[in-house]
């Protein structure tokens, strides 16, 4: 990609990073952890994805060093992120509230966290590609303080009591964790956390930048919770949509309940007989395959590619309009896709 840019004449490259590339070798309580720090590839108890994060950027700042030539390098290194959520598909951020909301442990590690929303980062970014002083530095993306997992967990149990009810209240202690740690890699990597110092600054991006977060540890966790339901919401709506177009139109099809404007279009595009059946009891397959979480994608596939067949056949008959009227059917699955199923088990 920087090769790509240096070649085609591009000013900047702004790359999004990982605070896993920054702080996770800042051990000691009393020192601030900065843009000039890097975490040890080799550090005990790092996660393949910190240290690739680790491997990309070093990688990257090299190449700016050794062939970038005229191109600028920026990159931003976000602590974990919150926020509002286009869709339902756990990232690693979102996954601690999932794990905090199924109800399956017991107890909450007392791991300390940064925190950011989304929409500070993009914020970040932004400001990273247009400020001119931006050209050849790292910018942390963090809310200002720190919050710990049982902090979250009695936030969500207090502003949002209904989702929160499988939410554990006690504390497990750190000697437990350590214990854990010598037969369970997770435990391993929880326990890695623990030492981290979270003393994280975000004076450059606020200095250099102009940038300022909007949301607070709390009003991030709170976003993202809030925002996962209201996709939920969505996707579910948009499933009965559907499923209502996918049996609407293929049983009425195989009755033979179809309008004459129907046939007669369908007749125009070369759709006849056996082969009008056929899209009729696909139509109905795949609206079955959308109901469940583990048939949910290739249903919507499936339906996706059904529609631009048809639309396909449209163009080559030349009957733009009916190809026109198609595109907001095809937005259905499209969107389905990108939002995910609402009881996927993989999903908040």
């Amino acid at each position: 990609v920087l090769k790509a840019a240096r070649d085609a004449g591009v000013k900047r490259v702004v790359m999004t990073s990982s605070f896993g590339a920054v702080g996770f070798s800042n051990k000691k309580p009393k020192k601030v952890t900065t843009e000039s720090d890097w975490t040890d590839p080799a550090e005990k108890g790092l996660s393949a994805y910190e240290k690739s994060k680790v491997l990309a950027e070093k990688a990257a700042w090299d190449f700016i060093k050794e062939e970038g030539g005229n191109l600028e390098l920026t990159v931003i290194n976000p602590v974990a992120i919150f926020g509002p959520s286009l869709a339902l598909s756990q990232s690693p951020s979102l996954g601690i509230l999932k794990f905090l909301t199924e109800g399956s442990a017991r107890a909450i590690p007392n791991i300390p966290l940064n925190v950011v929303d989304i929409r500070d980062v993009a914020d970040l970014h932004l400001r990273a590609m247009t400020n001119p002083n931006a050209g050849g530095n790292r910018f942390i993306a963090t809310a200002d303080g720190k919050i710990t997992m049982p902090e979250i967990a009695k936030l969500l149990k207090g502003k949002m009591p209904e989702d929160a009810q499988k939410v554990p209240v006690r504390t497990l202690p750190n000697w437990v964790l350590r214990i854990a740690a010598l037969i369970n890699p997770q435990a391993k990597q929880s326990v890695a956390l623990l030492t981290i110092n979270r003393n994280v600054s975000n004076d450059k991006a606020k200095k250099v930048l102009g940038w300022k977060p909007i949301a607070t540890n709390e009003e991030a966790i709170l976003a993202a919770k809030s925002n996962t339901m209201a996709a939920k919401i969505l996707s579910g709506l948009l499933i009965l949509l559907s499923v209502y177009i996918g049996f609407s139109h293929g049983f009425g099809t195989l009755r033979n309940s179809a309008s004459p404007e129907q046939l007669k279009m369908m007749s125009e595009l070369g759709i006849t007989g056996p082969m009008r059946q056929g899209i009729a009891i696909l139509s109905i397959i795949t609206a079955l395959l959308v109901l469940f979480p583990k048939t949910f994608f290739l249903g919507n596939l499936f339906r996706a590619i059904l529609i631009i067949a048809t639309m396909a056949l449209s163009l080559k008959a030349n009957n733009y309009q009916f190809a026109l009227v198609e595109i907001p059917f095809l937005l259905i699955p499209l969107v389905l896709i990108y939002l995910g199923h609402p009881f996927n088990n993989g999903q908040l």
